[in-house]
């Protein structure tokens, strides 16, 4: 496809006509009569809430056929894939030699490192770019290119339910904000009969978010101040001992937490099965939905709370 189709749509839904979290509104928007007959392809990732009439197929649906109308010429085939089977998806495509056009997921590193992708400055003009948020458009770089479009952008923090909270006799309005209190409050809520009083999951869906927000609360992280893997790093290593030995083996989360997925301990959140858990900021719209009674608050550390957090973003990129 024309790297000017692509440049199009990109432009226009870089601006307020997408809405995307990682920029502000701009008051300009593509516009023209199409560069002849194509079809841009598009896959993204799916927000939608379980159960929920808000799938982002009514979104990008609205949004490409508003673009089409502005440029009758460009066409767009949106294919939207559950966050479970987008990467997936995505990869095979890539691999296959068939990638779309554009895609919205929550990655784009590996494909820019392998020269697949278009550079932002190919894409979009120098205002639509300083519109983006300064933090979000460099974690979109590779190597100082940014390739990476911020789309959305959120960060963590822990959730508690405050109806079981009172029910084992615990204060409402304090969440634990050490190690040695999220322990203590676990042993309360299973004393109450809590069916999960710590929601962790670590299976495929949300492993590697909820490992790093233990180890930064120990001083930990994947990499160090210069980019060189710490997995093995003592401070990890403590962290995830004292998770194993005062969390699991006591029986405060699920029995093979290696095995649930986040989604999971959000709905039975939000069915009132779990005393407290990490979570963003899709777990309070589904807790609301649920009229769940919880409060919020840092993410525990070792010996206080957290120095720091998760944050994370989503990304479109073009092919």
């Amino acid at each position: 496809m024309k790297k000017m189709d692509r440049r199009r749509f990109l432009r226009w839904a870089a601006t307020g006509v997408a809405g995307a979290a990682g920029a502000t509104a701009l008051s300009g928007c593509g516009s023209g009569t199409g560069s002849g007959d194509v079809t841009l392809k598009l896959v993204a990732a799916d927000y939608g809430n379980p159960g929920a009439n808000n799938s982002s197929k009514i979104y990008w649906r609205k949004l490409a056929d508003a673009f089409t109308e502005k440029n009758p010429g460009i066409k767009v085939d949106v294919t939207v894939h559950s966050w479970n089977d987008i990467g997936k998806k995505l990869t095979e495509m890539v691999e296959n030699g068939n990638p779309p056009d554009i895609a919205q997921v929550d990655s784009y590193a590996d494909w820019a490192a392998e020269g697949k992708l278009y550079k932002v400055s190919e894409l979009l003009p120098i205002p639509v770019q300083a519109e983006f948020l300064s933090s979000l458009a460099e974690a979109g770089e590779v190597r100082r290119v940014q390739y990476g479009l911020p789309f959305v952008g959120s960060t963590r923090v822990l959730f508690y339910n405050k109806d079981l909270y009172a029910k084992a006799g615990l204060d409402p309005d304090e969440p634990p904000s050490s190690w040695e209190q999220l322990q203590v409050h676990a042993r309360r809520l299973k004393e109450a009969g809590v069916k999960i009083p710590y929601g962790l999951p670590l299976g495929p869906e949300e492993a590697q978010g909820e490992a790093l927000m233990w180890m930064l609360g120990n001083g930990g992280s994947y990499v160090d101040s210069v980019g060189n893997y710490t997995l093995n790093s003592p401070e990890n290593i403590e962290t995830m001992q004292w998770l194993r030995d005062n969390m699991v083996v006591p029986g405060y989360t699920e029995p093979n937490p290696q095995r649930v997925d986040r989604q999971k301990l959000f709905d039975a959140f939000s069915a009132g099965q779990v005393g407290v858990l990490n979570g963003h900021p899709t777990l309070m719209q589904q807790a609301d939905q649920k009229n769940v009674s919880y409060g919020t608050g840092k993410l525990p550390g070792r010996d206080g709370p957290a120095e720091g957090t998760l944050g994370v973003a989503d990304w479109m990129m073009a092919f």
